[in-house]
């Protein structure tokens, strides 16, 4: 392996003084100015994660280090790795998780020793066995409250739920003992995460109690469990379908029943004949689930049906620490648009790519041939745009990034550059799901398409 060091693009690395960053220079001028900046030499570099706060965490030879994204910074270690393992690292705001012995020969990567490290205190081993699950390891926004997985057995078949502060993080409660692990793919593989209600956040989850082979979905409220509902159909998709503030959860019971339910206890049956409980959530409060026409569904607002989505194949997923596990179905940032497919090629795993107006219940075809697929960027930050790849064929490594919109069929195109446009808008009215696919891509020419 050649040797490698640590290069952090200049914008990190603060290559652009604070006292001239309010000039009226671009910043792809300014980008332009600046070249890479070298943090840390040294040699076969790993880097794992980048926290919120802007410190790396990387690997070198079978050692985990932190370094603040500064020229020269002083380097600390995090912890040590067996020979010829890497450590697996989950990041989470400020927070980051380091599994630092990973059983990679397993799909799930077993059971690991797991360390917490935060720039203000450090690393810090919280469990001595834990099962490398991701869906069940969280942190607040504030980084200050954290879940994960502790006295795993070696099998990483049952284990304990945790609960800390990240300043008491050697000090955990356990909130539930002895349950059904199995990652990724066990039947009770559980689900955890932080609910947030008038900014009080506090643990929730979903899992499976004693021997149960239906889950039951829980909060943590200022220390006391409430259960808010049971007889959830296993196994759980590998996200919660709930809204922005994780208040309110959309689920499947195993006798086919859809509902939703918030963290006070209200309970709404939205539908007895469904696909499962994936679907979503938004701000507002419509609520979008699978049903068995296949179609998406859009309760708006809370209100009885009131727009199908058909044809319909499924919807892309946001990929968990950019890896195997999907954390929410796709929704635009501001929760107005989702992406979906609607038809899809079984030789291929290629779909067309569609757009609903969630709150209008209209859809926007994008691209109408099944040449689709969907990256781990789904949406511009301001969402005005959906962002998806066609490919030319299964076997090609490279295709074209396209940003499309809904607002090319109305009198202003002014946001298109390109006349290449097709679109259609219909009323919103097959059960496989589409092939997600996030091919490297070299060249990435970036056009509207509607």
């Amino acid at each position: 392996m050649k040797p490698s060091t640590l290069i952090i693009a200049a914008t990190l690395a603060g290559c652009v003084d604070e006292s001239t960053s309010q000039q009226s220079t671009s910043d792809l001028e300014e980008l332009a100015s600046c070249g890479p900046t070298q943090i840390q030499a040294g040699a076969q570099q790993d880097l794992l994660a980048v926290s919120d706060d802007n410190y790396a965490v990387y690997q070198e030879g079978q050692t985990v280090y932190a370094t603040k994204l500064a020229p020269h910074a002083h380097r600390t270690v995090v912890a040590s790795v067996p020979d010829g393992n890497i450590a697996f690292p989950l990041q989470v705001g400020n927070v980051v998780f380091v599994w630092t012995a990973p059983q990679r020969a397993l799909p799930g990567f077993g059971v690991s020793p797991l360390v917490l490290w935060t720039s203000d205190r450090g690393p810090q081993l919280i469990s001595a066995q834990s099962a490398v699950g991701l869906v069940a390891t969280a942190a607040t926004p504030d980084s200050q409250q954290i879940v994960f997985t502790t006295n795993a057995t070696a099998d990483g078949l049952r284990g304990d739920l945790a609960y800390a502060r990240t300043r008491d993080a050697l000090s955990p409660t356990i909130l539930l003992h002895d349950i059904p692990l199995d990652f990724p793919s066990g039947i009770c593989r559980p689900l955890a995460s932080f609910s947030n209600v008038d900014g009080d956040a506090f643990p929730v989850a979903a899992y499976c109690a004693g021997t149960d082979t239906t889950a039951t979905l829980s909060i943590w409220r200022h220390g006391t469990k409430r259960d808010l509902v049971a007889n959830i159909a296993t196994p759980m998709p590998f996200f919660f379908g709930t809204d922005p503030q994780q208040s309110t959860f959309l689920v499947n019971l195993a006798d086919n029943t859809v509902e939703t339910v918030t963290t006070a206890g209200d309970i709404d049956v939205l539908d007895s004949t469904v696909l499962g409980s994936a679907g979503f959530i938004t701000r507002r409060g419509t609520v979008g689930y699978f049903a068995t026409t296949p179609s998406l569904d859009l309760r708006l607002r809370g209100r009885k049906l009131d727009a199908t989505v058909t044809p319909f194949v499924g919807m892309p997923v946001e990929l968990y620490n950019r890896t195997g596990y999907s954390i929410r179905n796709s929704t635009s940032p501001d929760g107005s648009l989702s992406l979906y497919a609607g038809t899809f090629d079984p030789n291929t795993g290629f779909t067309d790519v569609d757009l609903v107006d969630i709150e209008r219940g209209t859809t926007t075809l994008l691209e109408p041939s099944q040449t689709g697929a969907f990256g781990s960027e789904q949406y511009t930050s301001d969402s005005r745009f959906a962002l998806y790849f066609t490919v030319p064929a299964p076997t090609a490594i490279a295709g074209k990034l396209f940003a499309g919109n809904r607002a090319c069929c109305e009198p202003s195109t002014a946001s298109c550059r390109t006349p290449t446009m097709r679109c259609s808008i219909r009323p919103a009215s097959s059960s496989r799901r589409p092939r997600i696919s996030s091919s490297p891509i070299p060249h990435i020419p970036i056009a509207c398409r509607t």
